[in-house]
């Protein structure tokens, strides 16, 4: 797997997989809106270093308490 960072805006970034952090449970920002509904189905409770992969979407999703670089650390 090659992880390359850049600044990009997103809808611009090609990648085989996408990695969004669900703060603080919260299941409203638009990144997670969509998918609320089937993470919840799966029983992804988005807690801290819970993942959830959604390969038909190339999404994986990781749970953190905050955006504070101890909690986000073990997403990236």
């Amino acid at each position: 797997m090659k992880i390359e960072y850049v600044e990009k805006k997103i809808k611009d970034i090609e990648a085989d997989l996408e990695l969004i952090v669900v703060v603080n449970k919260d299941f409203k920002h638009p990144f997670c809106k969509k998918y609320k509904e089937t993470l919840e189905e799966i029983g992804f409770g988005a807690a801290q270093n819970e993942t959830a992969l959604l390969p038909e979407s190339k999404k994986l999703f990781v749970g953190a308490k905050s955006m504070d670089s101890l909690d986000i650390r073990p997403a990236v």
